[in-house]
């Protein structure tokens, strides 16, 4: 994975969002993991979220620790959904030029997006673990209903996949 460090550090410049810190990450990594999306659909950035879990969960089943690396996307998504001013900013991030390049390096992208990536490797067991709360103390039915309600419309249409 040599080129990935100067690729991305290249293409932002260093530019306070990427330190030495996230190089260090990047450079560290086994690999990388990039999920990619046809469309900005509500409903595909639900599969998205599958696919990366998915991923997430064979990533550890196989002894792999995974990070996600969530800058690029949400470059690309403040770059096409942001106010004026904030558009303005990130333009100068130059992430066009990175998405081109990437496209140019991964062939594989075709028209889709890179709507996540996750750096993964060894590592050694974590040192602490964060308590979860219970799932009915972080969502609202009401939402839960609409998910599944969109779940069921296109379950119905026969237009899922996975």
């Amino acid at each position: 994975m040599p080129w990935w460090p100067e690729f991305i550090f290249r293409n932002f410049g260093l530019g306070g969002i990427f330190g030495a810190h996230a190089r260090m990450l990047v450079e560290s990594s086994s690999g990388l993991c990039l999920v990619l999306a046809p469309d900005r659909s509500e409903w595909t950035d639900l599969l998205v979220g599958r696919v990366m879990q998915r991923a997430w969960l064979a990533l550890t089943e196989c002894g792999l620790a995974a990070q996600p690396m969530t800058s690029i996307p949400i470059l690309e998504g403040v770059r096409d959904f942001g106010s004026p001013e904030l558009v303005r900013q990130v333009g100068r991030l130059r992430v066009g030029d990175f998405l081109r390049e990437l496209r140019l390096l991964c062939p594989e992208m075709g028209s889709r997006r890179a709507a996540f990536i996750l750096r993964f490797g060894y590592a050694p067991p974590p040192s602490a673990r964060t308590g979860r709360q219970p799932v009915s103390a972080v969502m609202r039915c009401g939402r839960t209903e609409a998910v599944q309600a969109m779940a069921r419309e296109r379950c119905s249409a026969g237009t899922t996949r996975g």
